[in-house]
């Protein structure tokens, strides 16, 4: 099944590196800035959380990893985009810098960590896509924690019929038995670095034989029991029950894609005030459910301060999304009742 991976990513014909850990940021950014000698700036999305590793937390948004932006990988620049549209921001802040100077843009196609399955308006990946082919701008899609049937697609980014130039892949790969990451580079992409004679695949555990062979298995088993159908299906009653809490006065917003779903949380929902910093409310839900017997990911970075994500087995049953919802309840009202 590991022989099939060119066939499962949305990008036609692509060239694919596998490793232990996720090749998030160093790895593409030194392949991209090495094949193209314009491009210096690297741009990100102000919500996207990519990977944990020094590169990535350069280029990611989780405020509690990350310091200095480019202390690690040089000029990285961020999109924001308060007043206007996301896809507008972006094409900003290219000409702002200089497309001739811009590498590349990476993205979250749902942003996971950092965001509480924040699914962005529906005209912003297509509108990315042209964006950065208009001006020579790669577009990359951080596919780590959306990828492989997470969102109820084989990839986040088929839900715009969007091909990215290069897509980072893990997590889902190996259903989580081992460590292993994926890049996929386009045609376009690996042709400047095979000029280059620059190698892709000589690293200590590049395609390393346990990890590569789990995750022949886990693909084997994805497509036998078709578990992307399913995490559409169980995501889709997730999703359901989950808006049981929808006029919830603490709930801000139920969001998400298959079984990729987030809830954000505020202190007062008719005027959005959020919790206190201090208060670590997510954290605080996290641990009232813990009490309860299930574990939530308490996720949130900068704007969005206190969020759960719930990413569960795609084998999930409709008993367990009850239990998962009841728990919710009743950490969200102890939560609550703790952080008055």
């Amino acid at each position: 099944m590991i022989e099939d991976l060119p066939d499962l990513a949305p990008i036609a014909a692509p060239l694919v590196t596998l490793a232990i850990g996720y090749l998030t940021g160093s790895l593409v950014y030194r392949r991209v800035k090495a094949a193209f000698d314009k491009m210096v700036d690297l741009l990100t999305t102000i919500r996207d959380a990519i990977g944990a590793g020094a590169a990535g937390v350069c280029m990611g948004r989780n405020a509690f990893q990350r310091d200095d932006p480019g202390r690690f990988i040089g000029a990285i620049c961020r999109v924001v985009h308060e007043g206007i549209s996301p896809a507008d921001a972006l094409e900003r802040v290219i000409l702002a810098e200089d497309p001739e100077t811009v590498a590349a843009f990476i993205c979250e196609p749902v942003v996971g960590a950092a965001g509480g399955a924040l699914v962005p308006v529906d005209d912003f990946w297509p509108r990315a896509r042209e964006i950065c082919s208009r001006y020579g701008v790669l577009l990359i899609a951080d596919e780590v924690m959306s990828g492989f049937g997470r969102t109820g697609k084989k990839f986040a980014v088929e839900h715009w019929g969007v091909e990215p130039d290069i897509l980072v892949g893990g997590k889902g790969l190996s259903g989580g038995y081992a460590p292993i990451g994926g890049v996929y580079a386009s045609e376009a992409v690996v042709a400047p670095l095979a000029a280059e004679r620059q190698d892709l695949m000589f690293y200590t555990n590049s395609g390393h034989p346990a990890s590569c062979a789990v995750a022949d298995k886990v693909l084997e088993i994805m497509e036998r029991e078709d578990l992307v159908a399913r995490s559409e299906r169980m995501g889709a009653l997730l999703r359901q029950r989950l808006d049981s809490l929808a006029d919830h006065p603490n709930v801000a917003e139920i969001r998400g894609l298959g079984l990729m779903l987030g809830v954000e949380f505020v202190k007062d929902r008719r005027t959005m005030e959020r919790f206190p910093a201090e208060a670590k409310f997510a954290a605080r839900l996290q641990g009232a459910a813990l009490r309860h017997g299930v574990f939530l990911y308490a996720a949130g970075s900068g704007p969005v301060r206190d969020a759960a994500l719930f990413g569960p087995p795609f084998t999930i049953n409709g008993e367990d999304i009850d239990l998962i919802v009841e728990t919710l309840t009743s950490a969200l009202e102890d939560a609550v009742a703790g952080a008055a």
